[in-house]
């Protein structure tokens, strides 16, 4: 099967934000860009962010206890599948009232697993090549 795109990526809307300071980070679709080819497409939800901001600084609230799995795999599509529905119920939380956080993100790559594609979920902060290489913290989808 031959897809037109190479790479599809999303940027959630908390990567977007330098937690450090609270403030927008301007410098990760600049630093994302960078890796950018032809065959690559890079999506961003982080519209609603400047209101999030904006809430916190006024409320002085601040959520995202974090979790990592590394890997979600299996033997063929169906069993990758499987194993990943388990973890629909350990998705009890986002990053904002009705973000549906994780869950989201399982619900959303169901479609790339069942035609075959290798999913990869991590923070902008890591350049492309690190996370397609495995050289950082991410979650990756895929059949052995």
């Amino acid at each position: 099967m031959r897809f037109d795109c190479e790479l599809v990526g999303k940027i959630g809307s908390m990567a977007l934000i330098n937690s450090e300071i609270n403030e927008l980070d301007y410098n990760t679709f600049s630093r994302i860009g960078k890796y950018l080819q032809p065959g690559y497409v890079w999506v961003s939800s982080g519209a609603v962010e400047i209101g999030k901001i904006d809430y916190y600084k006024r409320h002085d609230t601040y959520l995202n206890p974090a979790s990592l799995i590394k890997a979600v795999e299996g033997k063929n599509v169906e069993e990758l599948l499987n194993n990943m529905h388990e973890l629909f119920q350990l998705c009890d939380g986002a990053s904002r009232k009705g973000a549906n956080g994780m869950l989201a993100k399982l619900q959303y790559i169901q479609e790339p697993l069942k035609n075959g594609t290798t999913v990869i979920i991590g923070s902008p902060k890591y350049s492309i090549p690190d996370l397609i290489n495995g050289k950082v913290n991410r979650t990756i989808f895929r059949v052995r």
